[in-house]
């Protein structure tokens, strides 16, 4: 993917600062270039976008036994940054939040596929059809029309934006420093 370094420099600086609310922007501005350019990297790297996020919010990774899978990870996106997204490297870095999150593990469902799910759900009821969600996500139908509904997600969309203001936000997202 060309031109993403910068996303990914954004992505890495949130991290390094522990500031999960910028990850957590970062994560709604991919869901809405995803409406846009519906590309199966861009889902993959909102996933782990939102992963990372949620890590940030869990006083547990700030102890010093996360320190060592705290430092893989950020390393895993500097190899990202160095050789650019694709599917190899955003897998490496799924697998090292997964490896990082089984050191004290309480959740049912990881924060990758938690990711998945919230991510299918939003694009949906953003307005995505379900047969493009799931296809795009890999997410069956079924799972997601229940995520959404336990979840309420279509009913947490407060605001709709027309195509305009979502390429705005595209451009601004990919194009910015």
């Amino acid at each position: 993917m060309a031109n993403n370094e910068p996303l990914i420099s954004k992505i890495k600086t949130a991290f390094a600062n522990k500031d999960f609310r910028k990850l957590k922007k970062i994560y709604d501005d991919l869901v809405n270039l995803i409406l846009i350019e519906q590309n199966k990297m861009y889902v993959e790297l909102a996933v782990v976008v939102y992963a990372l996020s949620k890590m940030l919010t869990k006083p547990r990774y700030y102890k010093e036994k996360f320190e060592e899978s705290m430092k893989a990870i950020e390393k895993a996106m500097e190899k990202i940054e160095n050789e650019g997204i694709n599917e190899k490297n955003v897998n490496e870095l799924k697998e090292t939040i997964k490896k990082t999150e089984l050191i004290d593990r309480r959740f049912v469902l990881d924060m990758i596929i938690k990711g998945q799910l919230k991510t299918a759900s939003l694009l949906y009821a953003k307005g995505l059809s379900l047969s493009a969600t799931s296809k795009l996500t890999g997410i069956i139908k079924e799972e997601i029309l229940s995520y959404a509904g336990k979840t309420m997600m279509f009913e947490r969309i407060k605001e709709e934006k027309n195509v305009r203001k979502r390429l705005e936000i595209a451009k601004k997202l990919l194009l910015s420093d």
